[in-house]
């Protein structure tokens, strides 16, 4: 499966590649997995993602758009509890 990723080279020219999970990565697993009937797909650090700078955290318009989406894409709550 596809994995977005990007790649970073610091002052001394070493590359680290970062690898992440958004909306079309986590939607591909999902339908991979209801198409054969699989038990699920997990999450590595969900609690990663950016929710901006932010002090008050039951804000949601402050949240980046792209991490309201991904917990929208994995989770059966909707995002903020609503």
């Amino acid at each position: 499966m596809q994995n977005s990723y990007y790649n970073t080279v610091d002052e001394n020219g070493t590359v680290t590649q970062n690898w992440f999970e958004d909306l079309e990565s986590l939607s591909i697993k999902y339908a991979f997995v209801n198409i054969y009937d699989l038990k699920g797909v997990g999450i590595w650090t969900p609690n990663f993602a950016d929710y901006g700078n932010q002090t008050d955290y039951t804000d949601d318009s402050l949240v980046p758009s792209e991490t309201v989406e991904m917990w929208k894409a994995v989770s059966t709550i909707p995002f903020g509890g609503e």
